[in-house]
């Protein structure tokens, strides 16, 4: 960017027009104050050639527009005006350039910055120095951001490779669930078979007794015995078939119900994808968290009791994209007893993932969230999916 001749506090005490403020700052006004839907809306008004143009060459356009007093510009300024009315008003209580610095730093720190740098670059006492330091804090933002967007976008991937792997894991179960429920169907049908031909000899059997009753030979008693004997075999059959059968029914049930708890944590996965590709909230800690898309812990600590060691540093990750804090016990006799006790002291709560912890330690923890009245909650599983369904839901419903 070439340089551009210094700006001076106006002596009138009149507030700057878009066109009118430093030059350098327009391009990050422009990009900083409005969303590209909101700048085709306004430059569809005035430039018919926008509808098929760029996100790019809308922002070109509206960049040089606003450097001018023509219509879009206009429009682009009272936008602004309507846009920050209450950054606007605190900026006419401040009559100096260290006042309106001071206040800048205040918005950087707190990361919302559109209003302020609004009515800075527009204040009629900023001064040269001042909307230096404007304009290298925002270019240096500008930065931050991008990084920031390219970090969201690997986690995006990291998450649509786990999502269709746990498809392809529910799937799977769903095929092993129906040969389940096929092969029950085979041995139940193949049970009846063998009991009608059962019932059918038996039958045919007692005719014969009946009818030779009266002289019933050694032969026909023999043939009698081995029949009750093939069908005292053959109800033995049946019953264990029978247990057979229920084991399989209970195997099903419980491998539909795993189905069923693997499509809720690929559910959370999908949702916290959501979460890391949203903007981020423009009320911060004015949010009453129903409609946001960045649930919030709130700075909480949460204590992980045992889990998978390789993982730590991702469950750690995972509760800090959530605005929480994570502290560990291995759950096992390395950490020891003691260090359990002195972590749970210092937590706000307590999980414990049940298929990769001690049961000393799980049992200690439950019995000590329960006589200190701390939240404990027990996890079915250790990866990742089952506690970002469990963080996601604490946030949601803790609002």
């Amino acid at each position: 960017m070439g340089a551009t001749a210094p700006v001076k506090p106006l002596s009138n005490g009149k507030r700057r027009k878009l066109w009118q403020v430093d030059e350098r700052l327009i391009c990050p006004i422009i990009g900083t104050c409005f969303s590209i839907e909101a700048l085709r809306a306004h430059a569809n008004r005035t430039h018919s050639s926008v509808e098929t143009a760029s996100d790019f060459e809308v922002h070109a356009t509206a960049t040089a527009s606003a450097k001018q007093s023509g219509r879009l510009g206009k429009l682009l300024n009272k936008a602004l005006d309507r846009q920050h009315t209450r950054s606007l008003s605190r900026a006419k209580q401040i009559r100096d350039s260290q006042g309106l610095l001071e206040w800048w730093r205040e918005a950087v720190q707190s990361g919302r910055v559109a209003g302020p740098l609004w009515a800075i670059a527009s204040h009629p006492h900023a001064d040269e120095t001042c909307l230096s330091q404007v304009y290298g804090d925002i270019h240096m933002l500008s930065h931050l951001h991008g990084a920031n967007a390219r970090a969201r976008l690997t986690q995006q991937a990291d998450a649509q490779q786990a999502q269709e792997q746990l498809r392809a894991e529910v799937e799977a179960l769903k095929t092993r669930l129906h040969q389940t429920v096929r092969d029950r169907d085979a041995n139940l049908l193949r049970l009846r078979e063998e009991n009608r031909a059962l019932q059918a000899r038996l039958d045919l059997l007692n005719t014969r007794a009946e009818r030779d009753q009266q002289a019933e030979s050694a032969e026909s008693a023999l043939m009698l015995q081995g029949a009750v004997q093939a069908m005292e075999r053959l109800e033995g059959e049946r019953a264990v078939l029978k247990m057979d059968l229920t084991a399989e029914r209970e195997r099903a049930d419980l491998l539909m119900q795993r189905a069923d708890e693997m499509e809720q944590e690929r559910d959370a996965l999908e949702s916290a994808i959501q979460t890391l590709l949203a903007p981020t909230c423009e009320n911060s800690g004015a949010c009453d968290g129903k409609q946001c898309a960045h649930p919030d812990l709130k700075g909480r600590c949460l204590l992980y009791v045992g889990g998978v060691t390789h993982l730590r540093g991702r469950y750690r990750d995972l509760v800090k994209r959530y605005n929480g804090r994570l502290i560990h016990h291995d759950g096992g006799v390395g950490d020891g007893a003691a260090r359990l006790e002195s972590l749970m002291s210092r937590a706000d709560l307590v999980i414990c993932p049940v298929d990769c912890v001690s049961h000393d330690a799980c049992l200690r923890s439950k019995k000590y969230c329960k006589h200190n009245g701390k939240p404990f909650i027990s996890l079915r599983s250790s990866g990742l999916a089952s506690l970002t369904r469990e963080l996601h839901t604490m946030v949601m419903t803790r609002h």
